[in-house]
C-alpha cells in the first residue's frame, strides 16, 4: 500500500512537470505564509509541524509547488461555472 501512495505520487508529479506550468516562487511563498499564518493562528511553531508530520521543509515546499501546479493543470480544463455545479 505504501509502494503504491509513493508510486502515484512520483507519477502525478511527472504529469504535472509535463502538463501544467510550473508553480513560480512567489505562489509558493505565498501558501507557505498562509500556512505559517493558520499554524500561528492554532499556537503551532512551523517547526514543530513539520517534526509532527514526519517532513521535510524542501518536501512541504515540493508539495506545496505541486498543489499549486494541480490547481493551474485544473484551471485550464475545467471551468468556475463546472465547478460550481
Amino acid at each position: 500500500e505504501v509502494l503504491d501512495m509513493l508510486v502515484d505520487d512520483m507519477l502525478m508529479r511527472q504529469f504535472l512537470r509535463q502538463n501544467a506550468p510550473a508553480a513560480q516562487p512567489a505562489e509558493v511563498q505565498r501558501e507557505v505564509a498562509e500556512l505559517k499564518d493558520a499554524l500561528k493562528k492554532q499556537n503551532l511553531a512551523f517547526e514543530k509541524w513539520l517534526v509532527d508530520n514526519k517532513m521535510t521543509e524542501q518536501r512541504m515546499l515540493q508539495d506545496v509547488a505541486a498543489h499549486i501546479q494541480w490547481k493551474h493543470y485544473l484551471a485550464t480544463r475545467i471551468s468556475d461555472a463546472e465547478v460550481k455545479n
